[in-house]
């Protein structure tokens, strides 16, 4: 294990030199990827870096003049009005906006968050507003990383940028290839598990299977597990270290998800994929524990084998948010330094590789995410049942 920090504590400093850039922002790229996410007060310091909107060498002067760029990009679009979109699309936002759950100023908000849909589906029209959008946006602001518009509009431009992938194509082909890389992982690290699922979504009208496997997985893949961790502070701790951790962290987490509910899967009264529609969607998640779950899975050769072939699936061409490129030019970030070695004892495998779960191969932990092995005492639990949650999701185009 690296020196100087623990898996799964909570970053809640970092160290900054006289001109207010990162000491060693390798070491705490790597710290926050072996984390369970930062403190609220030191989003709006370290999410500029992760998602790329300022390099991680930046000076405080540097982040402030990139922030001081969005901030007239983002008045510049706010002076256009309501007419910067199609009317159809401005009616979808006033809908969503009443009903967007975990603001942190309650009704008193509604104007920030419908101003900062607007702005920003003005600023990418080629990518229009999908609902769902509404609760990313309000977790940015609840969840401590910007509280002030102006702030959030970079943060967010940053973090849609990332998550490009979920709404660049009509047909949500990158979502079905999130999905599909989650069912590979899955038949990797858990052959019973996986088995299970495909037979029951390969019954008549299951609706899954094929090209578009885990629709009940839909919402946690689309938003990221929003609506299922527990709140907004924790879906930003999961997001900051998926960010740390590189390209592809989440879908291990939402695997995490899925085995979190693996007895319920495997269980004789499970006999179809509406039970599980029922079972996924709602909140209680803790990120910790999905975090801690990922990492077990990473930890295996024969999953980031699966992974990285899934990664590699062309799903098309994407092109970035305008909002989101990085205002302060910078060099590529240097790779996270690979922490040791460290064997897989049988005493770190979870609860669910316990319970008929293929166990690990003795593999060390791997270097190519900037993961971490966990500590022994990380489990993954069977997690409550879910109350039925109503899909809304539905793309909207202007």
């Amino acid at each position: 294990m690296t020196p100087g920090y623990e898996v799964d504590e909570l970053i809640d400093a970092v160290e900054l030199d006289e001109h207010g850039a990162f000491v060693a922002p390798d070491e705490l790229r790597a710290r926050i990827a072996a984390s369970a996410g930062c403190v609220p007060s030191l989003r709006p310091l370290v999410w500029p870096a992760l998602l790329g909107l300022a390099p991680w060498s930046a000076s405080a002067d540097e982040r402030k003049a990139a922030l001081e760029a969005s901030t007239a990009a983002y008045a510049e679009t706010c002076a256009r009005g309501d007419g910067a979109i199609e009317a159809g699309l401005l009616r979808v936002i006033d809908a969503d906006v009443p009903r967007t759950a975990e603001l942190a100023g309650g009704d008193e908000d509604q104007p920030v968050l419908r101003k900062l849909l607007v702005a920003l589906a003005a600023s990418a029209p080629e990518y229009s507003y999908w609902q769902g959008m509404n609760d990313l946006t309000a977790a940015v602001l609840a969840g401590g990383a910007a509280r002030e518009p102006e702030l959030a509009y970079w943060m967010l431009g940053g973090a849609f940028n990332d998550w490009r992938e979920n709404w660049i194509h009509a047909d949500l082909s990158g979502v079905w290839r999130q999905a599909r890389a989650v069912l590979a992982v899955l038949d990797a690290a858990d052959a019973p598990l996986g088995r299970r699922i495909r037979a029951l979504e390969a019954a008549p009208g299951s609706g899954g299977g094929g090209a578009t496997p885990l629709p009940w997985l839909f919402s946690a893949l689309f938003l990221r597990l929003r609506r299922e961790l527990a709140s907004a502070d924790e879906a930003c701790r999961c997001w900051e270290v998926c960010w740390a951790a590189g390209e592809g962290f989440h879908v291990l987490v939402c695997c995490a998800l899925v085995r979190s509910h693996r007895k319920f899967i495997l269980g004789k009264k499970t006999r179809s994929v509406a039970q599980l529609h029922q079972r996924f969607g709602s909140g209680g998640a803790r990120a910790a524990e999905l975090l801690g779950g990922a990492r077990r899975l990473h930890a295996r050769v024969e999953v980031r084998n699966a992974l990285q072939k899934c990664l590699t699936e062309p799903a098309g061409a994407a092109r970035p948010w305008p909002a989101a490129a990085p205002l302060v030019a910078a060099a590529a970030p240097a790779p996270v330094p690979p922490p040791p070695p460290r064997a897989r004892a049988a005493a770190e495998l979870g609860p669910g590789e316990e319970d008929g779960a293929p166990r690990a191969d003795g593999d060390g932990a791997s270097t190519t995410l900037g993961i971490v092995a966990p500590p022994p005492d990380a489990a993954d639990g069977d997690g409550p049942a879910r109350a039925p949650s109503p899909p809304r999701l539905s793309p909207l185009s202007a």
